[in-house]
């Protein structure tokens, strides 16, 4: 009897083992992050990409991201993607839907091209792109992620993809599913040419620029911005390698990312000082082609930039100033009284053997006008 006993338990056991998988598969798999670049998955869970790319009439997913960008490599901020299953009728209480990239045939996981994911939408402790919830009443959801921007610039894409549903239970027959077109996510470095000439900011490559004349217009109390030459001149038309430093002193505000900006005296507005005529050949953050505005991810905004500049090929005075900006939403700036700058056609010199002839010749000269005297 004992004996009989131990073989049944033994026999319920082996059938739960068994019935396990399936019985997982009919509850999903969980949320992991999860890739489709590979005819398999990794990790496996149906097994093939092809196993949820069916979804039933009428069903639909939709993707939006807020703010829209572009974006700022080095500004690390939260970018909120909402991926929403609707008209769907199917009866199922299991939803999952993923984040991946467009790279074909078969897409990545976002994470490989240096997106990171801050939050995702079952508040995982290390978040995922794919996330699966059940005990569902509809599959019509909305989730959430929130993402910050890859450090490298470039332009990316990013579509989500749900899955739900097989439609025979426990047979891992083919489920449904839904793929969004890609999202096209513009990741610019930061730096430019900025010109506040013009009653619209103007700014390349990036246009319209960073946020409009009307933004960055208020000082932070106390705050200060210094912009020094060296050497100090005057100069001669076309004068290389003449440094612009500009300091930023006493910004007691709370933010991680500080732009300056070099421009000439233009009143009203001001324009970017490669329009007087110089050239700068190396910016602050050694862009391949230098910028007249640069920007910074920083711990503190009391910060140090140095410009390389050539001076114009036109005599005449000119003006620099610098502006930095900083702080959210309409910004902070500060904007230093202008730097003159004057430039003159060099100085012709002689060397020492042609002014002998020179020499030679007034006294000679002088000697002639004795003898006629």
């Amino acid at each position: 009897m004992k004996h009989s006993t131990l073989a049944l338990t033994f026999l319920v056991m082996l059938i739960l083992l068994l019935a396990a998988p399936a019985d997982a598969k009919n509850k999903g798999v969980g949320s992991s992050d999860l890739n489709l670049n590979s005819s398999g998955q990794a990790p496996p869970n149906c097994g093939v990409v092809s196993c949820h790319d069916e979804g039933p009439i009428g069903a639909a997913l939709s993707m939006s991201v807020n703010p829209a960008g572009p974006y700022t490599a080095k500004h690390k901020i939260n970018i909120t993607i909402n991926a929403t299953s609707y008209n769907n009728s199917i009866p199922d209480t299991i939803l999952g839907i993923m984040l991946v990239n467009n790279t074909q045939s078969y897409p990545f996981n976002i994470k490989y091209d240096g997106w990171s994911i801050t939050r995702d939408e079952v508040n995982n402790g290390i978040p995922v792109n794919y996330n699966e919830k059940s005990n569902l009443s509809t599959v019509n959801q909305t989730y959430l992620w929130n993402v910050t921007v890859p450090s490298n610039p470039g332009t990316y894409y990013i579509e989500s993809h749900a899955r739900y549903s097989d439609r025979i239970k426990g047979q891992g027959i083919k489920g449904y599913g839904a793929i969004t077109a890609p999202l096209t996510m513009v990741v610019m470095s930061g730096d430019e040419d900025l010109d506040l000439s013009g009653s619209t900011e103007k700014g390349s490559p990036a246009n319209p620029g960073q946020c409009g004349t009307g933004c960055h217009t208020t000082s932070s109390p106390g705050a200060a911005i210094s912009i020094t030459a060296n050497p100090s001149g005057p100069y001669n038309t076309s004068q290389q390698n003449i440094v612009i430093t500009v300091s930023t002193s006493n910004i007691n505000k709370a933010d991680d990312m500080l732009g300056i900006v070099l421009l000439n005296n233009t009143l009203p507005l001001s324009g970017n000082i490669k329009k007087d005529g110089w050239q700068i050949t190396r910016d602050a953050n050694g862009n391949p082609a230098p910028y007249s505005y640069d920007e910074r991810a920083v711990t503190s905004l009391n910060q140090t930039f140095s410009w390389n500049v050539t001076a114009p090929s036109t005599p005449g005075t000119y003006y620099i100033r610098a502006q930095a900006r900083y702080g959210g939403g309409t910004g902070y700036a500060i904007t230093s009284n202008p730097l003159t700058m004057a430039v003159q056609l060099p100085v012709p010199e002689f060397s020492a053997g042609a002014a002998i002839p020179l020499f030679v010749s007034a006294i000679a000269f002088m000697l002639m006008r004795k003898r006629l005297c």
